[in-house]
């Protein structure tokens, strides 16, 4: 590797020391009120298993809100007690793997007695219908890129309520949707090629079918999703740099994205996925990830895609997964892909069904620190990883081309500061990544590194909104950089790639408990293209979302 890529390694390497699982247990949360909807903060709200008796404790915060998080499966009663009001109890409140349930509570005020009284969440109030007193299942915080995989990310409510009671209806049977459109307005105030703006959009509609309600098949799943998107590139028609300034562009057309089966077995420490579905679904993840615009960071780091042609993101692909908790901290996982990239063009709008494509693999393994019962909040996802691409590449130097390439990454995001009383679900935490490419005679992005920090809820009114920051460098081949220059391959109008360097400044507030969010945002990049042909740009926008 040449030396210049060591200095920026070596930094990252610094922050990479161990490595870290997704958490999978269940979370409780939400807000106590009284009779005329003033928040209660400091009552005290138990969870207790009733298979185990294991009893878990927190308390609310000044906003009423309360958070449990990593709960095991199981049936459980909760106990919300608060001196001046009667002691409430809820029974028989199921959670499942992965499920984020959200429940409001109302106290009535009175003497606190030896005899509690049962009782639900009132029906006035919160009727069972409305989204606030809907139990999201696991299909569901899978396929919601806002949500899934972190303790500090909620989730969220929907704009339509309940549809008219057609989502229950369907949860009921087994069925949960969801809708969300995207839309990433940004403009090029200055540099690059030319001043202007786009504002690339994205429907996409999800449904999740749970087979053991369908078809009492206990851990099976069956997810189908779909997009149409439209709207024109702002780094390719206005900048001229590598890492698009908007994660929702690409494939602008309708699609089929994914339809997949999934079974959990033994207690669900084992996982098997088969069917159509994009690697970056479950590989090289960070929820810290889905707070930015910029491609460089939004789902997965980027520098990937430009050095395996067989990784696939966001188009689904014929594939095959399987995932092993190995213990309740970590976990290996491995999928195969059908690395063709023909598969991905819009004219198929993702039904080509050819299996003709080279072998893609991929395997990462994970540890979490902290996250369990009794942990402390400085929750951690360390994970290493590592790819093999049969695709066929072509060698800068000679020519000559090769099937066969390689290469690893390594990512993680750690809590370094909770805010607020325990359970807030609010706190400060870094982020990084690298991801290298060893043979830059083959391969166009040898290193690509990411870093950057994170925080929920730094204003007590605002506990949900996040402020993200973040920077991505690039660093393109030697040898490609060597041939272009010479003449033995052509390389941009704009000039000889080297290094591309993104900053970016975001902050996403949070409306209606995430049923739709307003995200400005900031970018800043540093040599457009990798050439240094073109000034610095300054980009300038807002990310806007809709969960129907």
């Amino acid at each position: 590797m040449p030396r210049r890529y060591w200095p920026a390694l070596l930094l990252l390497i610094a922050f990479v020391p161990v490595l870290r699982a997704q958490s999978t247990n269940a979370s409780l949360n939400g807000r106590i009120t009284d009779p005329v909807q003033a928040v209660i903060g400091k009552a005290s709200v138990a969870a207790i298993n009733l298979g185990t008796n294991g009893r878990y404790e927190t308390t609310t915060n000044a906003d009423g809100e309360y958070y449990l998080s990593n709960l095991p499966p199981g049936l459980y009663r909760i106990d919300i007690e608060k001196p001046g009001f009667k002691k409430l109890i809820k029974p028989d409140v199921s959670l499942h793997l992965n499920d984020a349930t959200e429940i409001d509570f109302e106290l009535t005020r009175g003497l606190m007695s030896g005899e509690p009284e049962p009782s639900t969440t009132s029906q006035e109030s919160a009727p069972p219908t409305l989204p606030s007193a809907r139990k999201r299942t696991s299909n569901d915080v899978a396929n919601d890129p806002t949500s899934r995989l972190f303790q500090l990310v909620l989730p969220s409510e929907h704009l339509l309520g309940d549809w008219g009671g057609l989502r229950s209806k369907l949860e009921e049977k087994g069925i949960t949707p969801r809708l969300i459109l995207v839309t990433d307005l940004a403009g090029n105030t200055r540099g690059g090629r030319s001043q202007g703006a786009t504002a690339p959009s994205s429907f996409e509609l999800s449904l999740s079918f749970d087979l053991e309600k369908i078809a009492g098949l206990k851990g099976g799943s069956i997810l189908a999703s779909f997009s149409e998107r439209w709207g024109h590139q702002l780094s390719a028609k206005h900048i001229g740099n590598t890492f698009s300034t908007q994660q929702i562009f690409g494939f602008q057309t309708w699609r089929v994205l994914d339809v997949s089966y999934q079974q959990k077995l033994f207690a669900d420490r084992v996982e098997l996925r088969l069917g159509r579905f994009a690697a970056m679904d479950d590989f090289l993840v960070s929820p810290y990830n889905f707070g930015f615009m910029q491609n460089a960071f939004c789902g997965n780091p980027f520098g990937i895609i430009l050095s395996a042609p067989g990784m696939s993101a966001y188009y689904g692909t014929w594939a095959a997964l399987g995932k092993v908790r190995t213990t309740k901290r970590s976990y290996v996982m491995t999928g195969i892909y059908n690395g063709d990239p023909k598969v991905r063009e819009n004219k198929y709008h993702g039904v080509n069904l050819s299996l003709k494509g080279p072998l893609f693999a991929i395997t990462e393994a994970g540890y979490q620190i902290n996250g369990l019962p009794g942990d402390s909040q400085r929750l951690g996802n360390y994970k290493l990883g590592a790819w093999y691409d049969h695709s066929k590449l072509t060698n800068f130097d000679s020519g000559a081309s090769k099937r066969g390439s390689w290469g690893y990454y390594g990512l993680f995001d750690q809590v370094l500061v909770p805010f607020g009383a325990a359970g807030s679900n609010r706190g400060f935490g870094v982020f990084g990544s690298a991801t290298v490419a060893p043979d830059s005679r083959f391969q166009q992005l040898p290193l690509f590194v990411t870093a950057g920090v994170s925080a929920r809820g730094l204003f007590d009114a605002r506990p949900r909104d996040v402020l993200s920051l973040g920077v991505a460098s690039g660093y393109f081949s030697d040898h490609l950089r060597r041939a272009q220059q010479t003449g033995r391959l052509l390389g941009p109008d704009e000039g000889v790639p080297d290094r591309e360097t993104i900053i970016e400044l975001t902050y996403r507030f949070e409306l209606r408990k995430g049923a739709y969010f307003i995200q400005p945002d900031l970018q800043y990049i540093n040599r457009s293209g990798g050439t240094g042909q073109f000034k610095n740009a300054l980009v300038l926008g807002a990310q806007f979302g809709i969960n129907f």
